[in-house]
């Protein structure tokens, strides 16, 4: 059940998305799908403009997971814990992003799939696909804890250390070289 009106949903929505965009990328909200129906999937359809990538002579570097490019990982920086570790609630994360390449660029290498696990709490799958000037990556990442004793933090760690150097991986386009007239 909706506690504001759709305007003010939007609102709030392309707030909380503009933390996760690469920098130089700005999103712009365009509509809902499934907004009033709890039993169905939510779908938010947002443009994006500006740069998104670095360019660095015959390269363009861009972020692989782009959702990925600013995500705070929570449980990387601190190296010991003495309280319980509260994240509230399991989650389930799932991220699919297109890059349509243009013409005259290629991808120099196409990504290395990511699998890291730590068993009956989480995993991580990452993917690619390439096909013809089209590249796919996939993530999904699923979180099966809510409440951690300090014990269990050194394997949290590790996990999310894991996924934080998967997540900060690129992808890195060549330009193709133009034939020069005499």
């Amino acid at each position: 059940m909706l506690q504001n009106d759709e305007e003010e949903v939007k609102k709030q929505f392309t707030e909380a998305i503009r933390s996760d965009m690469p920098d130089g990328v700005q999103p712009e909200f365009n509509h809902f799908i499934g907004l009033e129906d709890y039993s169905v999937n939510l779908i938010a359809f947002v443009s994006v403009s500006g740069s998104l990538g670095a360019i660095t002579g015959k390269r363009l570097i861009l972020p692989e997971m782009f959702f990925e490019a600013h995500a705070k990982h929570p449980f990387v920086a601190q190296d010991k814990r003495t309280v319980p570790i509260d994240v509230h609630y399991p989650s389930m994360e799932k991220d699919e992003v297109r890059y349509h390449l243009p013409a005259e660029f290629t991808l120099e290498t196409t990504p290395q799939p990511t699998d890291v696990s730590w068993p009956s709490h989480a995993v991580l799958k990452a993917a690619a696909d390439r096909k013809e000037n089209l590249v796919i990556l996939s993530r999904a990442a699923a979180f099966n804890f809510t409440l951690l004793p300090p014990d269990d933090y050194k394997d949290l760690h590790d996990f999310y250390q894991k996924v934080a150097a998967a997540d900060q991986q690129q992808l890195v386009l060549t330009r193709a070289q133009v034939a020069k007239g005499n």
